[in-house]
Parts: C-alpha cells; sequence; structure tokens
C-alpha cells in the first residue's frame, strides 16, 4: 500500500461507495476524501484507496501532519509533567491559594523567563514553559470543576 499524504487525489471504491477525490484528513487506518464535484466528504478505509496523483507536498500539507504529530508529543510532554507533580504535590497547594495562586506562580514563571539566561538553577527555559502551559491547565481544570478537591 502506498504511503498517502493530504491532498494526494485517490480513486474510492468500497462496497457502498465508488469517487475520486483529495484526501483532507489522515489516520492510520482511514482517510477523509472530498469527493470531486460536490466536496462532500467520505471517510475511507485506506485498503479502498487507490492512488491516482500526488500532491505536490508544498509545505503546508506535508507539514499539517507534521504539525499534528508535534502537538501530540508537546502535549504528552506537558500531560506526564502535570501527572507527575500531582501525584508528588497533590492538590491541596492549588486548592488553598486558588486562581490566586496560579497568578503569582504564572508570575514568577514569567519574571524567570524575562530575566534568565537559558538556564536559571536548575530550571531550563523548556521547564518554565512547561510549568507555565500546564498552570493554565490547571486554572481551566478549576474555572470547569475539574480540579480535585
Amino acid at each position: 500500500m502506498p504511503d498517502f499524504y493530504i491532498g494526494d487525489k485517490v480513486h474510492v471504491n468500497s462496497h457502498n461507495v465508488c469517487f475520486t477525490g483529495v484526501i483532507t484528513k489522515l489516520s492510520e487506518l482511514s482517510a477523509s476524501v472530498a469527493r470531486d464535484g460536490d466536496g462532500k466528504e467520505f471517510i475511507a478505509g485506506l485498503q479502498t484507496l487507490t492512488l491516482i496523483g500526488k500532491t505536490d507536498r508544498m509545505k503546508e500539507n506535508v507539514g499539517q501532519q507534521k504539525f499534528e504529530d508535534n502537538v501530540d508529543e508537546m502535549l504528552g510532554e506537558l500531560r506526564a509533567v502535570l501527572i507527575s507533580r500531582h501525584r508528588k504535590y497533590g492538590p491541596a497547594n492549588i486548592n488553598k491559594h486558588g486562581v490566586l495562586g496560579i497568578k503569582i506562580r504564572l508570575d514568577d514563571k514569567q519574571a524567570r523567563l524575562e530575566y534568565s539566561e537559558e538556564n536559571h538553577d536548575d530550571e531550563s527555559v523548556d521547564d518554565t514553559l512547561i510549568d507555565k502551559a500546564n498552570y493554565y491547565i490547571i486554572w481551566l481544570m478549576l474555572r470547569r470543576g475539574l480540579w480535585p478537591t
């Protein structure tokens, strides 16, 4: 089976539908294909696709899948750190100080970014950015009533 990319022109031939279109989304086992003519999208198994024409692989076509993979990787890293810290410290400190405490921590992290070199003490710029992102997630969880009490 050929590698498919967003923007590839394909022929879909499954038991209930047969048409030509362009791949708009991809997953491991299926693709969304916009039908030529009316643009209606169908989900098709990759095994039902026949490649007709490769996309010109402009940066935005190939880059979109790479971008989505990179987002998944970053979110996985944020998740791992947030869960690790929650296991280590629990919810009590956040519950004690609430949103004001989160704002103070975010301000401290911003100051660290503004006034430090690449590494400050034992915390890298990446560590600081991850902490800031996770504080925003905690803030959202508090707002939505999802933070444990």
